[in-house]
């Protein structure tokens, strides 16, 4: 949808990873599973002031998506101090449905998402008086293009470019019961030569509040934002007023059923959104270590 008015950015890591982001206070090596949901519904598609879409007669879009991942970390600290380790991501979409619109905007189902392969280093646990301070990781992951075809007015689970996305997440607790999380990414993209554009660069963030009510119960508040620093270029021509913002935020938790074994589930409600849907987003994630 990278000809209307914006709505270029591949489908980005917004809200699915959150509390206690940035590595487990007991690290451990091996093998991990991580196993992603999130359903998302909007009724309203924004302009660059953040209005509806003119001319764009019940724009109701809803998803139902996946993506599952596999991870290998180091049993040794690997480079400056830190484990290294490896991931790969296959995201897929489960369904998907716009309704008939005057704008033409269709959308091509259900299918594959840009595959995502990537390496991190994991930093050990600082610990103060006995109980964890911080825990930080650093990421960078390369996305492989899925879609070869021309994207001309379609809501597509896979982007026709290439792109990086760098990201560091950490948390910090402030006591032995409050904890703030963040994992703040940089997305290059380059150009793609099917469709003759360039969408533009951002920066984009999740972030969360947890306290731990139970020893194994961790609620609170948990968020988004997502910043486009460069308008998109189509057939080599900057494309003004293309920049997309988002800002989601809302309630959500994790529950440890061990230490190897942990369910989140997030919740999110949109605001100060421009060039892309506004609305509603549940998901929920497991990481199982073995």
């Amino acid at each position: 949808m990278s000809q209307i008015s914006g709505y270029g950015l591949p489908s980005l890591n917004l809200g699915n990873t959150n509390f206690l982001d940035g590595g487990p206070i007991r690290p451990s090596p091996g093998f991990y599973f991580f196993q992603y949901f999130d359903s998302y519904y909007s009724n309203k598609f924004t302009d660059n002031n953040g209005n509806k879409l003119k001319g764009l007669n019940k724009p109701h879009f809803n998803y139902f998506a996946g993506a599952t991942q596999l991870v290998y970390q180091t049993k040794d600290d690997f480079f400056l101090r830190a484990a290294g380790g490896v991931s790969f991501i296959v995201p897929y979409c489960i369904s998907t449905h716009i309704n008939k619109n005057d704008l033409g905007i269709i959308d091509r189902g259900k299918g594959l998402g840009n595959i995502q392969i990537g390496g991190y280093l994991q930093w050990k646990p600082i610990n103060i008086n006995n109980r964890p301070l911080f825990v930080h990781r650093l990421e960078v992951d390369f996305m492989i293009p899925q879609n070869t075809k021309e994207l001309k007015n379609i809501i597509y689970p896979a982007a026709t470019f290439f792109y990086i996305d760098i990201y560091w997440a950490a948390t910090l607790y402030l006591t032995e019961k409050l904890a703030l999380s963040w994992r703040i990414n940089y997305l290059n993209t380059f150009k793609d030569k099917i469709n003759d554009q360039k969408i533009g660069n951002a920066i984009y963030t999740n972030y969360s509040l947890a306290y731990q009510t139970t020893e194994k119960l961790w609620l609170g508040i948990n968020g988004y934002y997502l910043e486009q620093l460069q308008n998109n270029k189509f057939l080599g021509k900057v494309t003004p007023e293309t920049k997309e913002r988002t800002l989601g935020i809302g309630p959500g938790g994790v529950y440890f059923f061990s230490q190897d074994f942990v369910l989140f589930g997030h919740l999110y409600f949109e605001s100060l959104t421009r060039n892309r849907p506004q609305g509603a987003k549940l998901a929920a994630n497991i990481v199982i270590h073995f």
